[in-house]
This record gives C-alpha cells, structure tokens and sequence, in this order.
C-alpha cells in the first residue's frame, strides 16, 4: 500500500528530525574556545579573552529550516521510484499469462513428439515475470538506499557546518551570531505557526483552485484570456498540428524544397546504390536473364520519388511503359485481372493466367516495355488468405517477364508478412531494398536542393551556453574546420528529428531556414525540432497504427477485418487517431483504372478511407519501434 508505505516513511524522517533537537538540548548552552598555541610554545593556562560560542543556536544555524525540509524531502526518492515501478510491476501478469496461453495452444496443436513440453513456456512466462519483480524490488531497494544518503548527507552537511562555525575567528564568528540569531526567530516562529499554516493554505489553495476553475471556463467560453492561448501555442509546437511547409519562404525556396514527390533526378541523392541494381536489372534483360523487381522501401523514405525518377529514365530506354499507384484495397483477382489489362492496354480478363496468355501472344512491341506498380500492400489483408492475390500477382510477373519489366513497390513492414506468408513465390523475383537515409545522404539530399537556389549558405551556431563554448573552442583550431562542425552537428540533430522520413527533413529544414538576418543568403538556425504529439497510446491504437501502415491504407471495414474486433470498437479506435491527428481520412476514388471493388465499401455507412498523415509517418514508426510492433 504506497500511502501506507509514505505515512511511516515520513513519520521515520519526523523522528529523525525530533532527534535532532534532541541532540540540541544535550549540549552546553554555551563553550568557550580559545586560540591553539603554537607548537613550539610551552602549555600554559589559556588566555583571559575566549571566545563564547552559544553552541544550541549554532546548532539551530547549522541545521536550519531548509535543512531540515530537504531531510522531510527525502521519501520522494521512494516515491518517484513507485511510478517507474508500477508499469514493470502491471506487466508481470501480462508476461505469465501469456506463457499460460502459448502452453494451451501448444496442446492444442499437432506438435513434434520430440519437442520441449508446452508446461515449460508456462514456467518460462512465469521466470520472467519474477526476473520482473525481482529488478522492481531492487529498484525499491536503490531508492530506499537514495534516501538514506541524502539523509545521511544533509546530516553530515550540517555537523560540518557546525564545527566550522563553532571554530571561526572572531570577525566571522560577530557575522555568524547575527545570523544565528535571526535563524533562531524564525524557526521559533515556524515550529510555532507552522501546523496552523499549512491549515490555513490548504483551505486558501481549495478555494483558489475552484475560482481558477471557474474563471478559466468562462474566459474559454467566450474565447479569450491565456486559456485558449495554451492551446494554441501547444499546437503550434506540435508535429501534428503543423502546416504543411512555412508559407513565408521565397517562392523558388518552396519549389525546390516542395514536399511533393521529386520529378527532377538532380535533387535524388543518396540513391545511387539502389539506382545502380534498377539498371543492373534492366541491362540483363538484353542478355536474356529478365526477372521482376520488388522494391521494399521504409515507412517515408521516398519511394514515391524514387519511382518518379525510375520510370523518366526508363521511358526514354523502352517505347512505351505504364505507372499506376493503388489507392483502394483489391481483394478480388477478376477485378485485378481487369485493372491490369485496361493498364496495359490488352483486352478484358477474368483472371490473371488469361491476362498472362494475352501478353505471351502478343507481339513483342505491342505491349508496354515496363510496368510499374506502386503501393501494392493495397492487395494484401492481414486475415486468413489475405496473401492469395499477392502470390497470384507474383505468379503472373513471373510468366510475363520477359515481355515486361515488372517493377512493383511495398511497404517493409508488408514485404516482411508476404515472406513468411508465401516464402516461395518472394524468391521468384529480384529484391531492392530502399532504406533510410544517413546523416551524410541526408545532407546530400537537402544540399542538393539548396545548390539549384543559389544563395549562399551558413550555418549558425547553436545558443546554448555548453555548446556555444565547446564551438568556440573548437574555433581556436580553424574557421572553417569550425564552420564544418556546426553544419555537421546540424545534420545530426536533422537526421535524428527527421526519425527516417525525408519529407519532416525537409519540413524541419524549411523552419530553419533564415532569409531574413543576411540579407541574399540563407542563414539556418540552429535546430527547434517539433515534438510528435503522440501520447500515451494504449496497445489497440498502436497496432491499429501498425495496421494501417500494413496496408497502406484502411476503412472500418477492413480494419475490423484485420482486427478481427466489433464494429463498434474499431469506429472508437480509428477515430481516436484520428482525434490526435496521427491518421486522416482520404478519399475513396478507385484505384487508378477507374475501377472500385466491391469489397472495399464499407457496410457500416463508414466510407473514409484512413492513411497516416505524411508528416506523421516517421514519428509512428518511431512510435512502434519502441514498442517492439515494427521491426
């Protein structure tokens, strides 16, 4: 019981305070002290002028109010310890429990007669759960001991300054006895009021609190005061209440650092090596050796752009090729087989193996020389044969790679469920992995747009007083070795705010950036990154979050699909998101064919289609990374 366990520690600290004063009252009232003779004189009877030392109100100097309430202080260090305790403490039955529902489901599958008993996950959740218990006790344990010291210590702290004011000489003991004596008057005064004032303050307190209460509704009813302010500045400093690119900066500085997908293979940087195995693959195919492409790419790494780039070179290497991005969830191969052939310009399907026959009978010229297909996790569900269309897709790239160039983008996290899901079919193609930039790439993505402006470009230091002082330091070795510090300690922090996603690099970039204090220049600032604005989330909102960055995007629909949950459930939980503004609802208009599959529309009248807002993206990944649901 924590109030029980800080009702005796607090009372334990009262004693040892009350045994302070009564070490006080042991002592003399007063001591004479006279000077040391020098070593070399002989012992004789002490000089007629000591000095007195009131030795009692000395003491009430050396251990004085502030002492005395930093002691009474002290059982915080257990209380602060209760709260990271009790979330290691709440996961203890979690952790058992699941070792008893692992052993359960053991029984009840066929299992290798040879393999381990299902009891022993049971006992395995159960160790670990007292592995659990026994690091809580043992920060309790840390905590109790962190109190004690700091006991201790104002303890010590305060004998110390007791013999250091009892020996001073005689103009600093003058100084000190004024001192004490006001010291005195007041704890006098505090020992005397101080039950009768915290009575009055908590009566004081309760009825300013409820006046502030009520005054604060009235003024956010009407719309004024510092209330509605708070608010305010509290969205403006949060990730998920920012615009989507600072409106003040120069025209050709927007453009360039446009958070829409890159047209421009100029200002694609960092991407050299996964370039370089797009036209590796696109050369082979001359020599006969044509495979299909898959490109993974991390959540907001810019595949979008990287795609942009891919197909303008492609375009002017192959006479004809096609692009589509899917919007909606396909879950019908006939629908597919449809899309497809509309896609590719050949004649109506009923499925996939007929569409491949049209495109093997076809003159060589007669279909397009690649195809390129993008956000493909719109074709897979997180459910019981959700994965069927995917493998029958990766079939059909298989049979017509030789007359097209297949390349097809997914998420990682999707990619990472078809492995384990149809382990057969993902080895049929040729894999490239688009990942997160470095610091280094990074600065050669936004360099390489800054370059295209012009301006000159500076960096200034950051303003607070360690690092200000480590750079001027540093700046004793070389300016310009200085100068290529900060910039690259700036492009750290970037990197490390950004969590992966190039479009907040930019975002957080285009808010550094000063056209105001040089004036033809562009002076970056140091680095004011915004907090996500994601709060404590709860394990339904972080794996819906895991599932629709799964997906792609989700309806309530299909989310309750996935989740395999009520209706009314997924509703609460898709809207709380989207009350914190970490998912948006976009429209559901067909897939680029033109076509809506029947089952993506929603039976519950919710039609809205959910995706994580872009800006977003990086800070969820961050989000399920650290909780272990994003590998």
């Amino acid at each position: 019981d924590p109030d029980v366990l800080f009702d005796t520690l607090n009372s334990a600290v009262e004693v040892a305070i009350d045994g302070l004063d009564g070490v006080r009252e042991l002592m003399p009232g007063t001591l004479a002290l006279h000077d040391m003779p020098e070593p070399a004189d002989p012992p004789r009877k002490p000089p007629a002028d000591a000095r007195t030392v009131r030795l009692r109100e000395t003491f009430l100097h050396a251990f004085d109010t502030l002492r005395r309430e930093r002691i009474r202080a002290a059982p915080f260090a257990i209380r602060e310890a209760m709260h990271r305790v009790h979330s290691e403490v709440g996961e203890l039955r979690e952790v058992s429990g699941y070792g008893y529902e692992a052993a359960v489901a053991e029984l009840k599958d066929d299992r290798d007669p040879g393999s381990a008993p299902p009891a022993v996950l049971a006992s395995n959740g159960l160790a670990r759960a007292g592995d659990k218990a026994a690091a809580a006790r043992d920060r309790l344990h840390e905590s109790l001991a962190a109190a004690e010291n700091r006991v201790a210590a104002e303890i010590g702290e305060g004998s110390r300054q007791l013999i250091a004011q009892a020996t001073a000489d005689r103009m600093t003991a003058g100084y000190l006895e004024a001192r004490t004596y006001l010291t005195s008057a007041f704890i006098r005064l505090w020992k005397r009021w101080r039950g009768r004032l915290q009575q009055i303050g908590a009566r004081v307190g309760a009825a300013v609190t409820w006046l502030a209460g009520l005054l604060r509704r009235m003024v956010a009813s009407l719309g004024l005061g510092p209330a509605a302010q708070a608010v305010a500045d509290s969205h403006e400093h949060s990730l998920a209440y920012a615009e989507a690119y600072p409106r003040t900066l120069p025209v050709v500085y927007r453009r360039l650092f446009s958070l829409e997908p890159l047209t421009d293979p100029r200002m694609l940087a960092g991407r050299e090596d996964v370039l370089a195995a797009v036209w590796a693959a696109w050369s082979r195919r001359e020599t006969g050796d044509a495979r299909s492409l898959v490109v993974i790419a991390s959540p907001g790494v810019g595949v979008t752009s990287f795609l942009n780039i891919v197909a303008s070179r492609l375009s002017q290497e192959a006479l004809e090729g096609v692009r589509r991005t899917f919007t909606t969830r396909v879950r019908e191969e006939a629908h597919l087989a449809a899309s497809l052939a509309e896609w590719l310009g050949l004649e109506d399907a009923r499925d996939l193996d007929s569409l491949a026959d049209q495109v093997l009978g076809m003159p060589r010229r007669a279909v397009p020389g690649f195809a390129i297909l993008e956000a493909t996790e719109h074709l897979h569900m997180r459910a019981p044969g959700g994965g069927s269309l995917v493998e029958r897709l990766l079939t059909f790239m298989s049979r017509t790679e030789s007359r097209v160039f297949w390349i097809v983008a997914m998420t990682s996290s999707a990619w990472q469920l078809m492995e384990k899901r149809a382990p057969a079919f993902v080895h049929d193609v040729e894999r490239v992995v688009l990942g997160e930039l470095s610091p280094g790439q990074l600065r050669q993505a936004i360099v390489a747009r800054h370059r295209l402006s012009g301006l000159p470009l500076r960096f200034a230091e950051p303003r607070d007083g360690r690092a200000a002082l480590r750079r001027r330091t540093r700046r004793l070795r070389g300016k310009n070795k200085q100068a290529r510090r900060v910039e690259a300690d700036y492009f750290q922090q970037l990197h490390r705010a950004s969590q992966g996603s190039i479009r907040l690099a930019l975002f957080h970039w285009m808010r550094s950036a000063d056209f105001a204090t040089v004036e033809g220049s562009v002076l970056v600032q140091p680095l004011n990154a915004l907090h996500s604005g994601i709060g404590n989330l709860d394990r339904a909102q972080s794996f819906a979050l895991k599932a629709v960055l799964d997906h792609g995007t989700l309806t309530v629909d299909e989310y309750c699909d996935v989740a395999r949950a009520p209706a009314a459930e997924c509703i609460h939980i898709l809207r709380s998101l989207e009350e914190s503004r970490l998912i948006e609802a976009v429209a559901d208009a067909g897939t680029e064919g033109g076509r809506t599959d029947a089952g993506s529309r929603s039976a519950h009248g919710y039609g809205s289609r959910y995706r994580i807002r872009p800006l977003m993206i990086g800070a969820v990944a961050a989000h399920l990374r650290s909780r272990n649901i994003l590998h």
